[in-house]
């Protein structure tokens, strides 16, 4: 899906993968797209680029492949959560294809897609902190949970460091719309 966004005829967007849920602090982020050209958020903890692409020689590959104009010890960005203007967006799909038909090992696939082309593109932009994509569990972080949650204007609304959360992602097999999942 992510190489089919560009054939959209809009001026930009956000993209959620289907296991989120979207608080409204959320637009936030829509109003951040008024003046820059991405607005991403980080896996947590946040991997840096080298370990989005993969070890030395998928990283060297990445090197010889693309002008990279960001740093390989940069940030990576989660693909499950982002937004860009559409013009930035269809300067990444060339090199998200090249990616995809080169002989690089794509260990995170749609992230390491999203990654290269952020750092040979470079756009404008912003990255958002934990409360754009947190987790009901967090893989690499268990300790990290949310803070409480409070009832606003008839929702429950949950917060991590007394800030709600905009955005709540569901990855792996525990999805709240199941029965099994631990309410």
């Amino acid at each position: 899906a992510l190489m089919h966004i560009a054939e959209l005829d809009i001026d930009s967007f956000i993209h959620l993968d289907a296991d989120t849920v979207v608080f409204p602090t959320f637009c936030v982020m829509a109003d951040l797209l008024t003046h820059l050209e991405f607005v991403g958020v980080p896996d947590h903890p946040a991997l840096t680029l080298a370990e989005n692409i993969g070890d030395a020689d998928q990283q060297c590959l990445v090197q010889e492949l693309f002008p990279l104009r960001r740093d390989l010890q940069s940030q990576a960005t989660n693909a499950g959560v982002f937004g860009a203007k559409m013009k930035t967006f269809r300067q990444f799909v060339p090199v998200m294809q090249r990616a995809y038909e080169s002989d690089l090992e794509l260990p995170r696939r749609d992230q390491t897609l999203l990654n290269i082309a952020l750092a040979v593109v470079d756009p404008v932009s912003k990255s958002l902190g934990v409360r754009f994509n947190f987790r009901h569990h967090f893989r690499r972080d268990p300790t990290l949970s949310l803070s409480e949650t409070r009832i606003e204007n008839g929702l429950r609304q949950p917060y991590y460091a007394d800030e709600p959360i905009a955005v709540m992602h569901y990855i792996g097999p525990d999805k709240p719309w199941k029965a099994n999942f631990n309410r």
